[in-house]
């Protein structure tokens, strides 16, 4: 027996357990597993972790918890269903149980609407602009450059340019990058 996830257009995740023996398939069970924003993909990783790039709005990354192998979900097999009836199946969506959200990318598409002023009397103008769609829709404020501050100060031969320090891990040592 072996999965997939798949994706109905409002976000909705199934799970469809393909049942095969000697490479025919025997039954095909589906159940509603949980609701993420609707993606041009679903990427699920060896590691355990499901990426969602979203077709509106900000990119996610999510920790596979469980594989709704419990009962208490329900579930439909094609070896109950008539093909001959025109009885539709619902599933009730529930709130996410299954994937535990660790990460969001920023995603600025789709663009609707974008200008550049300087509101706020800084030194350059900043870009305000209108994404997505729906429900999720956001206005978004873009300013240049990135915010630093000096942790340390000592004289170093020559003109160092482009000094960073970054985190190896969080909450781990910082280290130092000159270029």
């Amino acid at each position: 027996m072996f999965f997939i996830l798949l994706q109905s257009e409002l976000g909705d995740l199934y799970k469809l357990t393909v049942n095969y023996q000697d490479d025919e398939v025997k039954e095909l069970r589906i159940k509603y597993y949980d609701t993420v924003p609707t993606s041009t993909a679903l990427c699920i990783l060896r590691s355990g972790f499901l990426f969602v790039p979203a077709e509106c709005g900000n990119h996610h990354l999510y920790q596979i918890e469980s594989l709704a192998d419990d009962e208490s979900d329900e579930e439909v097999s094609s070896m109950n269903v008539d093909p001959n009836s025109s009885d539709l199946l619902y599933f009730t969506p529930h709130p996410i149980q299954h994937l535990a959200p660790i990460a969001e990318l920023d995603n600025w598409t789709p663009l609707i609407d974008a200008k550049l002023y300087n509101l706020i009397e800084d030194d350059t103008p900043q870009i305000y602009a209108l994404c997505g769609r729906g429900a999720r829709s956001t206005f978004r404020i873009m300013r240049r450059g990135l915010e630093s501050s000096e942790m340390v100060s000592y004289p170093l031969p020559g003109s160092p340019i482009a000094v960073w320090t970054l985190k190896t891990k969080r909450g781990g040592k910082r280290f130092c990058d000159v270029h």
